[in-house]
């Protein structure tokens, strides 16, 4: 596949993900099905869908890239300044490692010293787009991802858990046919840390057995969803590719499926699919189904086509960012006071 269409693909991935799982968000497996029924289709408001923070993370990314290309350390400022006015455009469910760092990067932190000391997953959901821009501009993408990574966590499994999602990503792109033992290779080579070992242990195991993607959460004790620490969500993320490399609707409904932090991992394996996929391969339905604006599926499409070819991306201004943001807030709170109700 070219690198073109493997960039919107992964760009337009992580929406739909991002967008059909945002509703269960947080739900345990069995309270989701209560709720929203068997079927994966966009539940956020009459049958329609928006992104969250994974999604607009990566229009940043690539206008970052469309920018400075590869050049690393004007790819981090430039990143860094973006993330810090997104904000200020009040972001509903920001992570609070995330909202620490930010803190920090307005109090006048550079984005090597912003990072806080945490594992959460918000460098992985925001990683897979580096991994195909890399595989277009020939290099590896470790140096990028690591910029990305330390505006806002600064804890090695953060760091390794995004950089096996941008190698995954570089997988999906180039490989004839991804096989389960071949990304399992890539996290084994990425992933260091002792944290990672029975997970990847388990996850090839149960890959050769065929095994559902909840199946896997359950056997590593996630039975009532998927945490946002990420050496669970990278993972179960990642055994759902690898199971359905090829077939989106699949592998984003067995991962959304999974409960917890529903739409980040469904956002890394929605990417994940859309490298191999394309545009074309994502549902029809769930890429018309997404009703936002400004971060959507034109603006990604464009934001993907300036990222490769250097020229200026579409821009996605505070005062727009924040008017949508103010807008949908009812309907998010509305949504948490369902399911605190429904507990």
């Amino acid at each position: 596949m070219d690198c073109e269409t493997a960039l919107i693909g992964a760009a337009l991935g992580s929406a739909v993900g991002d967008s059909l799982g945002l509703p269960r968000e947080g739900l345990s497996p069995s309270k989701a099905r209560h709720l929203y029924g068997e079927r994966i289709e966009h539940r956020f408001f009459f049958g329609r869908g928006v992104v969250s923070d994974d999604t607009e993370h990566t229009m940043l990314v690539l206008q970052s890239l469309a920018l400075h290309g590869t050049q690393v350390d004007d790819f981090g400022r430039d990143l860094a300044r973006r993330l810090r006015w997104w904000l200020v455009g009040l972001p509903p469910g920001i992570g609070f490692g995330t909202l620490r760092a930010l803190t920090k990067s307005w109090l006048g932190f550079g984005p090597q010293s912003s990072g806080v000391r945490s594992a959460g997953n918000g460098p992985a959901m925001r990683s897979a787009v580096i991994g195909v821009f890399s595989a277009a501009k020939g290099i590896e993408p470790d140096a990028l991802v690591e910029a990305s990574t330390l505006i806002t966590h600064r804890d090695q499994r953060a760091l390794e858990g995004a950089l096996a999602v941008a190698k995954c990503a570089r997988l999906a792109v180039a490989a004839e046919t991804v096989l389960p033992a071949d990304g399992i290779a890539v996290l084994v080579d990425t992933c260091r840390h002792e944290a990672w070992a029975p997970m990847l242990e388990l996850m090839a195991e149960m890959l050769s057995h065929s095994a559902s993607t909840s199946d896997f959460a359950c056997r590593v004790g996630l039975t009532n969803g998927v945490s946002g620490y990420i050496v669970h969500s990278v993972p179960v993320a990642v055994y759902a590719w690898l199971r359905h490399p090829e077939d989106a609707e699949r592998a984003i409904s067995e991962v959304i499926s999974a409960g917890g932090d529903s739409d980040s991992t469904a956002a890394v394996t929605g990417a994940l699919v859309g490298c191999r996929v394309g545009e074309d391969g994502l549902p029809l339905r769930w890429r018309s189904g997404i009703a936002d604006w400004p971060v959507n599926v034109p603006s990604l499409r464009s934001a993907a086509q300036a990222a490769l070819s250097g020229s200026r991306p579409p821009r996605t201004s505070l005062a727009h960012m924040l008017f949508r943001n103010l807008v949908t807030m009812p309907i998010v709170v509305a949504h948490a006071v369902g399911h605190w109700r429904f507990w």
